[in-house]
């Protein structure tokens, strides 16, 4: 798998409150079985509450991870571009990923200013309710979608091919 083991422990790290313990999280088992029934098998990171897998696209193979947030009810999905931003091209990578932000409905597209990662996060509360496979279908369809979009206009910027606003024009067709 492409995560690396910095990118790993960042989405392991329990926030405020007790994490449900890895063995009982049915959010995560929910997940897991819904996007093996569209295609898009994972597999449990050890210890944790952590689903990852790999979605080919039309623009690269993605790294999907599925982080549970039992306690807190939370879900959230991350797709990963293969591209790694050099320390040069993050400021502008950040102008195209800000850009293509504005008017996402779903999720948003995040940067590492430390390591270069570019990923999209589609997430979602559950509380008073269930988590249902339509949801995750939604979150997942969003993060993977979005960021083979994208890919095309975030190489150009790190190419230094296209500026951040004509890369956002031409993937947005505008």
């Amino acid at each position: 798998m492409r995560a690396t083991a910095a990118v790993l422990a960042t989405l392991l790290i329990t926030t405020s409150g007790a994490a449900a313990p890895p063995e009982t999280a049915p959010m995560l088992e929910i997940a897991g079985t819904t996007l093996a029934r569209l295609g898009l098998p994972t597999e449990r990171q050890p210890s944790s509450t952590v689903l990852m897998g790999q979605q080919p696209g039309e623009h690269g193979t993605f790294t999907v991870v599925v982080r549970s947030r039992e306690a807190q009810s939370q879900l959230l999905i991350y797709a990963l571009s293969p591209s790694m931003v050099p320390e040069t091209r993050r400021a502008d990578v950040g102008e195209f990923l800000h850009r293509a932000n504005f008017g996402m409905h779903l999720g948003n597209f995040e940067l590492n200013l430390e390591t270069g990662e570019v990923r999209y996060k589609a997430a979602t509360d559950v509380s008073g309710s269930t988590l249902s496979p339509q949801a995750v279908e939604a979150l997942a369809t969003a993060a993977v979608v979005s960021i083979d979009r994208y890919e095309p206009g975030l190489i150009a910027v790190i190419e230094a091919k296209k500026t951040p606003a004509e890369a956002v024009a031409m993937v947005e067709g505008g």
